[in-house]
């Protein structure tokens, strides 16, 4: 079943697909891999991932089966704004460069995952262990399962994670714990997957190769014979293309164990519809035709697949994916970004409107300034401002400049400067000598300014507030707003300095306080164990006495007390011995009288007596064994 190779391995379960995305794509996925799925199709995807991610999956096989999969996987990352200063003094700020940008370090991901595949119930028949009339006849029902919990892990260990054009490898492995029920028996093993995936810089991330290695393990035992699990490598490439602003995906497979092949593809519609279409190349059931849609959000998708298994019928995947968290800035949100504003830019385009268009597409230009075509339309849109073949060409420019204008004094008067500014900016770069953009321009860089010195003004006297309260790390959060309004202030920068040695000092002093307590704690333990062992020395009970002192003596050796009462006590428990031996000798003694009358159980009974006194009266123990034979004889 499950398309594995004639007896050749076991857990062929293994080899099921998971996702219904993967399998409408026809199983063309290794070079894809972009969500929690990697797990299964190559860990080294889930370095792309950005946000957590929960898939569920339920798979109607054929003949009764059913496979369940969960997946869970999580980004590790961390992520803070960055500001150096240069500039030490509020003269030298005309001559330096100030730094100042979001840094996001991306250490991979991570993700677990369960799969369970069950059958229905199995007619069992009697073996050769069966009476001879049972033979061959039915018995009871039996069940059989499979089971595999994953942990994989990400990451991109090559290229920049925020620039689009940098060349990325991505590398990752999973561990896995099978397990295989079948009637009665169980067993279970361990296997990894390796895996790869590499983006070269010259086509901006859009050209993927991938490779997997999967199933590298210890087999399962069954009645001393073990089956290795089904090996499998597969390599694959993939191309993303722009197709009327939606995103095309086309991707091709090659399995190397089973010598297959698969293609697949996927057309996204408006980030809310995928369609896709598969076809697998291969020598068992699957080859063939398959297909798959799926609806939904960045945060939430359906999915369904349908895949048809030759003679034993068809098959349907359902799974869902979800996806939460704070969204990151990398390459991938990066991308995204362009691809919104230049398919916004396109639909102003299209619409004749063509300030707004631009405003899109400049946008695009500035995150990728080798994006060919908005480069492209930049252009067509500056000509079709200087350049009017007609007049009603040059009156709906005219017009749609005014319309524009309109639009940036209503966002001024709503008190939205930045939005305005982005409009008349637009016209200014389309007509520069556009005198009502240029004086709103000025009215918003005034307003900006004086906006500027109130909420430094407001945040400066928070802050020292904050300050002057002890809230040093608040204080810092005030420091940095306006170190974000104006990297050059040396007055926020001095008091973000301030509140950071500040906060280091409390800090040293709360190690310090710590170290204090613990050292007390330890000294009261070591008063408690020595008055302790005291009492213990005073009873009578040497051993435990001489342990309490040792246990002293390594934390105080200069106690010289303490020293005192161990070698008493060492004295005292050398007494006790040489008492328990003499006390030992005397009841031996008596025993062997019993003894030698045939009281064979009085004589057991007092050498257990004598021996428990001094386990090293050899005579006792001795003589112990050899009643103790005689009895059972008897």
């Amino acid at each position: 079943m499950c398309f594995a190779g004639e007896g050749t391995s076991t857990s062929s379960f293994l080899k099921i697909g998971i996702g219904a995305r993967p399998i409408g794509m026809g199983e063309a996925f290794v070079a894809v891999c972009d969500d929690v799925s990697s797990i299964y199709w190559n860990p080294a995807g889930l370095g792309q991932i950005e946000f957590k991610e929960v898939s569920v999956m339920q798979n109607k096989w054929v003949e009764g089966i059913n496979y369940q999969f969960f997946g869970y996987s999580m980004p590790i990352r961390r992520a803070k704004t960055e500001k150096k200063l240069k500039a030490k003094t509020p003269a030298e700020k005309k001559n330096v460069t100030t730094e100042y940008g979001l840094k996001l370090t991306h250490y991979g991901s991570i993700g677990i995952s369960a799969s369970y595949l069950s059958m229905g119930d199995i007619q069992g028949y009697y073996g050769q262990e069966a009476l001879d009339s049972q033979i061959g006849k039915p018995s009871k029902l039996l069940s059989a399962s499979d089971m595999a919990g994953i942990i994989s892990y990400g990451r991109q260990v090559t290229g920049s994670q925020v620039t689009p054009r940098s060349e990325r490898l991505f590398v990752g492995g999973s561990i896995k714990l099978i397990s295989k029920t079948l009637a009665y028996k169980s067993a279970q093993g361990f296997a990894a997957d390796v895996g790869c995936l590499y983006k070269p810089a010259m086509t901006k991330g859009k050209l993927s190769f991938g490779l997997n290695v999967q199933n590298i393990g210890t087999g399962l035992m069954f009645e001393a014979e073990t089956s290795p699990f089904p090996l499998n490598v597969k390599v694959g490439t993939a191309y993303k293309w722009d197709l009327y602003g939606n995103d095309l995906i086309c991707a091709l497979d090659y399995n190397h164990v089973t010598n297959s092949v698969s293609l697949g593809s996927e057309y996204v519609f408006w980030d809310l519809i995928s369609l896709r279409l598969g076809y697998k190349v291969s020598q068992h059931l699957d080859n063939g035709v398959r297909g798959g849609i799926g609806i939904g959000s960045r945060y939430i998708r359906f999915d369904y697949a349908y895949t048809p298994f030759g003679v034993l019928g068809d098959t349907h995947r359902i799974s869902m994916n979800f996806k939460f968290g704070k969204k990151p800035t990398t390459v991938e949100m990066v991308e995204d970004t362009i691809k919104q504003h230049y398919r916004r830019g396109q639909r102003y385009y299209q619409r004749d409107n063509f300030v707004m268009a631009y405003q899109e597409f400049k946008t695009v230009v500035f995150l990728d300034r080798e994006h060919k075509e908005a480069l492209k339309k930049l252009g067509e849109i500056e000509v079709s401002f200087k350049d009017f073949k007609t007049k009603l060409a040059e009156e709906k420019r005219r017009m749609e400049i005014e319309r524009n204008i309109k639009r940036g004094e209503e966002l001024f008067n709503k008190g939205d400067y930045a939005s305005a500014g982005e409009v008349f900016n637009t016209v200014l770069s389309l007509q520069p000598d556009n005198k009502v953009a240029k004086e709103y321009v000025d009215k918003i860089d005034k307003a900006y300014q004086q906006w500027t010195k109130q909420e430094i003004k407001k945040l400066s006297t928070e802050g020292e507030s904050l300050f002057n309260e002890g809230k040093y790390a608040e204080s810092i959060e005030k420091w940095g707003r306006i170190l974000e309004i104006d990297p050059l202030d040396a007055n926020a920068y001095n008091w973000t300095k301030k509140s950071n040695e500040k906060i280091k000092e409390l800090d040293k002093k709360r190690r310090e306080e710590d170290e204090r307590r613990a050292k007390e704690r330890e000294k009261q333990r070591i008063k408690d164990l020595y008055n302790k062992s005291v009492n213990l020395y005073n009873t009578g009970r040497w051993e435990q006495a001489i342990d309490g002192f040792k246990e002293v003596l390594k934390s105080e050796p200069a106690n010289a007390e303490a020293k005192s009462y161990l070698d008493k006590s060492l004295a005292g428990l050398k007494k006790q011995k040489e008492e328990n031996a003499r006390k030992s000798q005397e009841i031996y003694t008596e025993g062997l009288k019993e003894y030698t009358v045939g009281n064979l159980k009085k004589a057991i009974s007092l050498w257990e007596k004598a021996v428990k006194l001094d386990p090293e009266n050899v005579k006792a123990v001795k003589s112990l064994e050899r009643a103790r034979e005689e009895i059972k004889k008897k």
